[in-house]
């Protein structure tokens, strides 16, 4: 049995994850989404850019209150899904209000 000690495994991701992104034309852009402020979305929020920026990653968060319409959320998720600058999506989940939640996970291409 090999023991693997966990900062060795993640430098060694990490060492290939950048080398991977160095030779892209163009540097992947995650958009994080998280609607209201619950403390534990926000801390998981930081760690998920932080992490994403010492790969060379571009990351953009995008905020809105807890108590967002639908029709208000569905806008802005369809203008950030069809952004040809964002190449992956994190939603931060649960979202406040079901209806939101719903709509949204069959939205993602």
């Amino acid at each position: 049995m090999k023991i693997l000690k966990g900062a060795e495994v993640s430098a060694k991701i990490k060492e290939e994850v950048a080398q991977i992104a160095a030779g892209l034309q163009e540097v992947p852009k995650l958009a994080i989404i998280r609607v209201g402020e619950n403390p534990d979305d926000m801390s998981y929020e930081r760690g998920a850019t932080k992490k994403m920026e010492s790969f060379g990653l571009r990351v953009q968060s995008y905020v809105y209150p807890e108590d967002i319409t639908d029709s208000d959320f569905k806008a802005e998720f369809t203008r950030i899904n069809e952004d040809p600058d964002v190449t992956g999506i994190l939603m931060l989940r649960p979202l406040p209000k079901q209806p939101l939640a719903e709509v949204r996970s069959a939205g993602i291409d």
